[in-house]
């Protein structure tokens, strides 16, 4: 078959009626559609997102997150991310960030720089974020945990 007949196969399919999306099959076991589960209390939102033309999908943790600098008395949430998303359906906040971004507390940003000590503690820190991410996929989603093509990374799942 060449190129231009590849083409034209996926043109007609493409103007023929498409079969129901909740009824498509799963490929791989998984899901190909986007979705998010938020847990009860609204402080998570966990996401999979599939990565287009591809077999790849992306499963992370959101919190509510702010943008700048806090002051006493504001009612933003507490917590500041490196990597900011915003959902159609969010609970309670119009930013979310991701949990394994979150920016350093004070206790950890206050250790001198470039030291033994502080490295050590921020990785400890890290950790318990990524490790806690890795806990909140797996309840929202347990196919995550049957297959075997998944890698952690980051405080996020990439599965292929």
């Amino acid at each position: 078959m060449t190129n231009l007949d590849k083409h034209l196969a996926r043109s007609v399919y493409k103007d023929q009626a498409r079969p129901d999306r909740k009824n498509r099959p799963k490929r791989n076991g998984r899901s190909r559609s986007a979705k998010v589960v938020f847990t009860r209390d609204g402080q998570y939102a966990i996401s999979r997102d599939p990565i287009c033309s591809s077999t790849t999908t992306v499963y992370s943790v959101w919190e509510p997150s702010t943008i700048g600098l806090l002051r006493l008395g504001d009612s933003d949430p507490p917590h500041r991310h490196h990597t900011i998303r915003t959902f159609d359906n969010a609970i309670n906040a119009k930013r979310w960030g991701r949990l394994s971004t979150r920016q350093l507390p004070p206790e950890l940003e206050s250790l001198p720089a470039m030291t033994e000590e502080r490295s050590r503690a921020v990785s400890t820190w890290r950790r318990e974020l990524e490790n806690e991410s890795y806990r909140l996929i797996r309840w929202a989603f347990p196919e995550v945990a049957k297959t075997t093509n998944c890698r952690e990374s980051g405080g996020e799942i990439v599965c292929h």
